[in-house]
């Protein structure tokens, strides 16, 4: 499927989105299914954005080396937030477990691992938006 760059940036947000909504705010508990979901909705976006960037290199000669170079930065950017939602909802998936004097319920994620997986897909969007404006010029 080719997507152009603007609708790559509404997947993202989709995406990113989703993600903070799987998290209950008053609970904290998150929604383990949500959150694989999204992982595999990122990796058909990462290889959207892939593909993008690639056609773009080759559309313009002249600026291929800056957008290639750029592009597979964003691109390894991306599959390291890809990997670590993975682990996010790997987490979320545990069962019970014990901490302190009780036990920590099954779908509940440190406070922390929660914070820099909205973390890193916030900064991967406002890095492509960056990318789509500056390298792409879109």
């Amino acid at each position: 499927m080719t997507h152009d760059a603007t609708s790559l940036e509404s997947d993202l947000r989709r995406i990113r989105t989703s993600v903070s909504g799987s998290i209950d705010k008053e609970t904290g508990k998150v929604n383990q299914e949500e959150v694989n979901a999204q992982a595999e909705k990122l990796k058909e976006w990462i290889a959207d954005f892939e593909n993008l960037y690639i056609d773009r290199s080759r559309q313009r000669p002249r600026e291929a080396d800056e957008i290639s170079h750029k592009g597979r930065e964003l691109n390894e950017e991306a599959w390291h937030t890809y990997e670590t939602l993975i682990d996010f909802g790997l987490v979320a998936g545990e069962p019970p477990a014990p901490v302190g004097y009780g036990m920590l319920p099954s779908g509940y994620v440190n406070p922390q691992t929660k914070s820099s997986v909205v973390t890193l897909l916030r900064d991967l969007l406002n890095n492509y938006i960056k990318f789509r404006k500056t390298t792409l010029k879109q």
